[in-house]
């Protein structure tokens, strides 16, 4: 098994006791919501959501058509092309909310998860599902096709709920999910899917029921935020914990002194099989010729805290998503972040921003 040996040396160069979970449970950090923690087995159940604090948040990318759109905590949704930026706001289009947290694709259509309810575009027109409408709630974190021409829509605090096309359910952990608040979604080849939870890890075998991931590996407080496929490998992200990967059935740790930071924030995976990872310190990366690295990774960054990462199907390039409002691109071939977007304003190639056009 390359990957365990390789985590073993590593863990040795860095004399980390990998394997032992925190005596206590780590105090958790924002990603774009305030928790305060109240008694409970998963830790904090009370949130509110503070426009203000994390208004500059770049939250998510897709590909939609022939731009690439990425959604804000409170800027609302922006279609970049070539030399242009267009925003939609909730007071100048249809858009529910200005709080855009995640966003997918489903066949001709654009889905855009808000913290009001969920936005359909198909290029042309909207509309909007709302809670009530076949959704468990209205605030959501995570959206994930299906494969199958339906999809899955995380919510924060009411479950997984999961679209097929017709008709709307909704699982909780009472139906074997590891937590109510799902940060992130991620389906595999052959129709498992995997469900990052404020609580745990989830999984579904192709047309099985939920079931909590368990490992003695995992820390006491798990508070899952990322997932990605390397290869036949699964990795997972935690919020202040680190890194988790598994393979043929076995998790593994590695050190978190390899990453750039121990708070994952967003996993990426390249199509040369890099595992690309933002934490609140940069960037890092992981692949089985190179190992791990993160000076490289970040060179271009201008602020670190990076809470997206999205690869465009179609270019290859990669996009990163500042806590500040900064929207980086690093070309391929480029080994450079070179910033498009900050706090909402295109950037010139001399670095001066210029105004966007808003709907």
């Amino acid at each position: 098994m390359a990957l365990a040996a390789a985590f073993a040396l590593a863990a040795a160069v860095c004399e980390s006791r990998a394997s032992t979970p925190p005596k206590t449970p780590a105090r958790p950090r924002p990603l774009a919501v305030q928790v305060r923690r109240l008694p409970g087995p998963e830790g904090p159940t009370l949130v509110t959501h503070p426009k203000e604090t994390f208004r500059e948040v770049v939250r998510c990318f897709v590909r939609f058509g022939d731009s690439v759109w990425f959604g804000t905590y409170g800027r609302g949704l922006f279609r970049l092309g070539d030399s242009t930026l267009e925003s939609f706001s909730a007071g100048t289009s249809p858009l529910l909310e200005d709080r855009v947290n995640c966003l997918a694709t489903l066949g001709s259509e654009l889905w855009i998860g808000t913290c009001a309810g969920i936005n359909v575009y198909d290029g042309k027109n909207w509309r909007a599902i709302r809670a009530g409408e076949g959704p468990a709630h209205n605030i959501y974190h995570a959206i994930e096709p299906d494969g199958r021409g339906g999809m899955w829509v995380g919510t924060t605090g009411k479950g997984l709920s999961h679209f097929d096309g017709r008709t709307w359910n909704t699982v909780t952990v009472a139906d074997g999910l590891a937590g109510d608040w799902v940060n992130d979604l991620l389906e595999l080849p052959g129709g498992q899917t995997w469900a990052a939870c404020l609580g745990g890890l989830a999984v579904r075998p192709a047309g099985g029921r939920w079931r909590v991931e368990r490992s003695e590996l995992f820390p006491l407080y798990k508070n899952v935020v990322a997932l990605a496929r390397q290869g036949d490998s699964l990795w997972a992200g935690f919020g202040d914990c680190g890194l988790f990967m598994t393979e043929a059935g076995k998790w593994y740790r590695p050190p978190v002194q390899l990453l750039p930071a121990p708070t994952v924030r967003a996993l990426a995976v390249d199509r040369a099989g890099v595992l690309w990872i933002a934490t609140e310190s940069g960037i890092g990366t992981y692949s089985t010729v190179k190992d791990w690295e993160t000076r490289g990774a970040s060179a271009g960054l201008q602020d670190r805290d990076i809470r997206s990462l999205y690869i465009d199907p179609r270019t290859e390039d990669m996009y990163a998503g500042s806590a500040r409002g900064t929207v980086y691109r690093r070309s391929r071939g480029d080994g450079q972040w070179k910033v498009l977007v900050r706090q909402g304003r295109l950037v010139a190639s001399g670095g001066r921003d210029r105004e966007e056009a808003s709907r």
